[in-house]
């Protein structure tokens, strides 16, 4: 099942100096699993400041195109191929041994690398917040470790949910639900944080975000889709 999402166009200005500019207000057609389209506005908000070069003040103009659908894809897991429901499992069998003491949340992510290996983690909580490890960082903290071919990611997995929920097995699991009940909003996808290191060691934008959903329900994402506006490398220089 596909839900699809359609072109976003944004027409920035960057000048002024430490405000806030509202560039566009546009209208993106959601659509829902079940067919129905709805209109919902996105407000693209930037920051800009103005710039002075050798005396001559200069007003910087980006057009931001997205000119393919965003798409979700929706599945329960025997519908997966075996390689991707072993990744899955991986990232399910290492969620009970993450350490949630303050959010209570808990999150085991496995990635498959371009040499087939693959590598999990959970996160670890600790009272100063800020000095956690989050599940998919673990993963590939534990694949620059230890992986012995390329270890360039090239699917990741994540199963997440509050330490009181239990997704179930989903190589021995049963009874899974109707995908008649999907809500696009239940599209997942690591946190920006994480999403940032993925993009350290992708092996490019069609890598894919594998998130199972507390009910059953797996989700499928291009990282493109999921970060389209990285900060890569090239752009340190």
């Amino acid at each position: 099942m596909n839900v699809r999402c359609g072109p976003a166009v944004a027409l920035a200005k960057a000048g002024g100096l430490r405000r806030m500019k509202e560039v566009i207000i546009c209208q993106i057609p959601w659509a829902s699993a079940r067919g129905v389209f709805i209109w919902q506005k996105c407000r693209f908000v930037l920051k800009y400041r103005q710039y002075i070069l050798k005396g001559v003040s200069g007003m910087a103009w980006k057009t931001i195109v997205r000119p393919e659908p965003i798409e979700a894809k929706f599945c329960v897991p025997p519908d997966l191929s075996s390689e991707d429901r072993n990744l899955l499992f991986a990232a399910w069998r290492r969620r009970p041994r993450a350490r949630a003491p303050y959010s209570h949340y808990k999150v085991g992510a496995a990635v498959r690398t371009v040499s087939g290996e693959i590598f999990s983690g959970c996160n670890v909580e600790i009272n100063t917040y800020t000095e956690g490890t989050h599940a998919e960082q673990a993963a590939i903290v534990s694949a620059v470790g230890e992986a012995e071919g390329d270890m360039r990611v090239r699917t990741v997995a994540i199963v997440a949910a509050h330490e009181r929920v239990q997704p179930p097995n989903p190589i021995q699991g049963d009874g899974w639900p109707d995908l008649d009940e999907v809500d696009l909003s239940w599209a997942g996808a690591p946190c920006g944080h994480c999403l940032q290191i993925i993009n350290e060691f992708k092996v490019g934008p069609d890598t894919r975000l594998i998130s199972y959903l507390p009910g059953g329900i797996v989700s499928i994402v291009r990282f493109g889709d999921a970060l389209p506006f990285s900060f890569d490398p090239a752009d340190i220089a």
